[in-house]
């Protein structure tokens, strides 16, 4: 019988964040969740300094006041994706104003042609939809302020870029440039971070629904599934806040933000 002496394994002294570069786990595009809530943290301080700016020191001109502004976009732009779990292609925020006020639910196409066949319904939280309309209404007082030409009020949300002084509609490569020194990961990453979240806490079922796919080659959202809406909008509601929670995505102070204007 030939037999084989196995190494005896040595734990490492150092905790693993140690040995992991750059605060990823794996791909890039998971991040560590105490690497993640530190940037998010950032992130919102950032956008409290727009409370420093009242409506006459609006300027794009004004560096800070735009950097200001873009955290405040990309705030509002994290709390949607890791609450819906949207894609961020084209536009990743809906309009406040298609959010159901009873139901919550808003249809979405974020991986579609112009059929249609692929549109699915997103459950948002209360506290999301309504940071959603106090920041597109800060959008349309940023517009009048600032003369901005009409086409960017019939957008969702933008960012301004420093450079050339002009919005920008908020996209992956956008997100990623005005965020890659505090959020150093991918534009899609909170889908990763929400789907792991989910995984330990409901049924694969919810999990896909929530990323917008198929289960068990079955579609969600069509006329003849056997999912329940309710049901799967009351699971989500059980648990989206706590994610939202934990990785420290509490609405910002809007009345205070904008100082009541």
């Amino acid at each position: 019988m030939i037999r084989f002496a196995l190494p005896e394994w040595t734990y490492p002294s150092k905790p693993i964040e140690d040995f992991i570069p750059d605060g990823f786990a794996g791909a890039r595009n998971t991040p560590i969740f105490a690497e993640l809530i530190s940037a998010i943290a950032a992130i919102r301080a950032a956008a409290l300094k727009f409370s420093d700016f009242r409506l006459i020191d609006w300027d794009l001109t004004n560096p800070e006041f735009v950097h200001a502004f873009n955290m405040v976009s990309a705030w509002v732009t994290l709390r949607v994706g890791y609450a819906c779990g949207i894609r961020a292609v084209k536009s990743p925020l809906p309009w406040a104003r298609d959010i159901h006020p009873v139901f919550l639910v808003v249809t979405w196409r974020d991986k579609d042609n112009r059929s249609g066949y692929h549109t699915r319904i997103l459950w948002v939280p209360k506290d999301v939809r309504d940071e959603l309309a106090s920041y597109q209404a800060l959008l349309l007082r940023i517009c009048r302020k600032l003369g901005l030409p009409a086409k960017w009020r019939r957008v969702p949300g933008f960012f301004i870029d420093v450079q050339r002084l002009k919005p920008e509609l908020i996209q992956p490569r956008s997100i990623v440039e005005h965020l890659d020194d505090v959020y150093p990961w991918v534009a899609n990453s909170h889908r990763r971070t929400a789907r792991q979240w989910l995984r330990g806490r409901v049924s694969p079922s919810i999990a896909y629904v929530f990323m917008g796919h198929w289960s068990s080659e079955q579609e969600p959202w069509r006329l003849c599934s056997g999912r329940s809406l309710r049901s799967i909008c009351k699971t989500l509601e059980s648990q989206i806040p706590e994610l939202l929670g934990e990785l420290g995505l509490n609405p910002l102070p809007w009345e205070g933000l904008t100082h009541g204007k």
